[in-house]
């Protein structure tokens, strides 16, 4: 199954994402092992993903500022302690 994160904010708020590292220590991944994610608004506001070190993002980071407004997400290793996250829907 693929993670969804929701969430019911009360404005426009933004998610980092965890460091590399962290990412990398929590995980089996190899290189170019990816997991795809939805991140969902609950409320007519939007969710803006944030990089954090070791972390890029290629793609529109943002939900729509809609109820319900999904984005989608791929995110793949690219070498130790780094990742990249792709919008892909």
């Amino acid at each position: 199954a693929l993670p969804i994160l929701t969430s019911t904010p009360t404005a426009s708020r933004n998610v980092q994402f965890p460091t590399g590292a962290a990412l990398d220590s929590v995980s089996e991944f190899m290189i170019n092992d990816s997991i795809d994610f939805s991140l969902i608004t609950l409320a007519a506001f939007a969710l803006t993903v944030t990089v954090n070190t070791g972390v890029t993002i290629v793609g529109s980071a943002a939900t729509a500022a809609t109820t319900g407004s999904t984005a989608r997400f791929r995110m793949r290793k690219t070498a130790a302690d780094t990742f990249v996250a792709y919008r892909i829907a």
